[in-house]
């Protein structure tokens, strides 16, 4: 059922519909079962099914779909279409219970003979139903199939309620306005659509908190390393150009922020800051703006493109979350790779020579564990 007006409208659609159901017609129900007394079904052949007959009776067929399709391709586009497929679907099942060797053509016999068997068995089942029913009096909850009655009444006794929306409900512009149409009847809705509106809620909100979280953390950290609140501030800078380059680069791709994707931003933020760091470490022995000449450029160069290369692979993911978390991942580590390559070591002399920085990272600090010196 498709609903095309209000929340209030569909509610009383449903109504109706399940009242309809439910009083049904005595003298309608009376004509049917006299209309389906005189039919009976023959014992089914048990003979296993000719596959060449069948076979030349699809072809027949098929002939005559096409004679159809071309008296009603352009006047009724949509009635054609349905032809053309049904004559696809008959060529793929010639082609495929033809296909093999003698006894995989036998074999697709006897499989084609099990289905004749269960639609037969079922159709006259069906009809055994519709002559039987008891029609002295209306249609009741109770003479409802039990699938079916579980499915639309609980325990207690209270009936389940179905809306379909008029748009897209996957897509999450068309999410919020149809819930919060249904909240205005039930503030307790639930369903799929609900379900999944509120999980990609739930799970942006949390991203976003750990994002913040480890951006606090690491700020601490890296505040204890260099005894310096300018320090901080100078090692999140290659992050936060970076970020601001990847959100750029978001957009004009137009790759939104889904499920799949928003978990990039603490990993961005944690591998990102550690261009600075080493940066700021290497600045800080050394005071001098020379940095890609040097181990520790080359240090952060091929580290930046191993991460990038692993995870780049994701990208060719058939799977659009993933492909996406591939993309957002390696783009981000690489505006991050670059910004703390280029625009941290262009900016770590001009503030020295204007003497905003009035003192430099502990050197004390950044010096390895491992040695005095490290290899250049």
């Amino acid at each position: 059922m498709r609903i095309s007006e209000g929340p209030q409208r569909k509610v009383d659609q449903v109504r109706a519909i399940g009242i309809h159901c439910v009083d049904f017609h005595v003298p309608a129900g009376c004509r049917l079962k006299r209309d389906l007394a005189s039919i009976r079904f023959e014992v089914p052949d048990q003979k296993p099914v000719d596959i060449p007959a069948l076979s030349r009776t699809l072809y027949y067929f098929y002939g005559y779909l096409g004679f159809a399709l071309q008296e009603v391709k352009n006047e009724r586009p949509a009635l054609a279409k349905q032809l053309i497929s049904l004559r696809l679907a008959i060529e793929e099942l010639r082609k495929e219970m033809l296909r093999g060797n003698a006894a995989q053509v036998e074999a697709s016999a006897l499989k084609l003979t099990k289905f004749q068997r269960a639609l037969l068995d079922d159709l006259r089942q069906t009809f055994q139903t519709l002559q039987n029913q008891d029609n002295r009096a209306p249609l009741t909850i109770e003479d409802l199939p039990t699938a079916l009655r579980d499915r639309f009444i609980g325990v207690t006794k209270k009936y389940l309620l179905m809306v379909y929306p008029k748009e897209d409900v996957w897509k999450r512009e068309n999410q919020e306005p149809f819930i919060s149409e249904l909240k205005t009847i039930d503030p307790d809705v639930t369903g799929t659509p609900v379900q999944l509106y509120y999980y990609t809620e739930l799970l942006k909100s949390s991203y976003e908190q750990a994002a913040r979280y480890s951006l606090v953390a690491i700020a601490i950290l890296v505040f204890l390393h260099f005894r310096s609140p300018l320090s901080v501030a100078l090692s999140l800078v290659p992050v936060g150009i970076g970020v601001i380059w990847l959100g750029g680069l978001m957009g004009a791709r137009r790759i939104p922020l889904n499920p799949a994707n928003i978990m990039t931003l603490p990993l961005v933020i944690g591998i990102g800051v550690t261009n600075g760091i080493h940066i700021l470490n290497r600045f800080a022995e050394e005071q001098t703006p020379g940095i890609l000449a040097r181990s520790t450029g080359k240090a952060v160069l091929v580290s930046g493109l191993t991460a990038i290369a692993g995870f780049g692979s994701l990208i060719l993911a058939k799977h659009r979350g993933i492909q996406s978390l591939g993309y957002v991942m390696s783009t981000g580590i690489a505006t991050c790779m670059i910004a703390g390559l280029t625009f941290l070591p262009a900016l770590l002399p001009l503030l020295t020579r204007r003497k905003l920085m009035t003192k430099q990272p502990s050197a004390e600090n950044a010096r390895s564990t491992l040695g005095r010196e490290e290899p250049r």
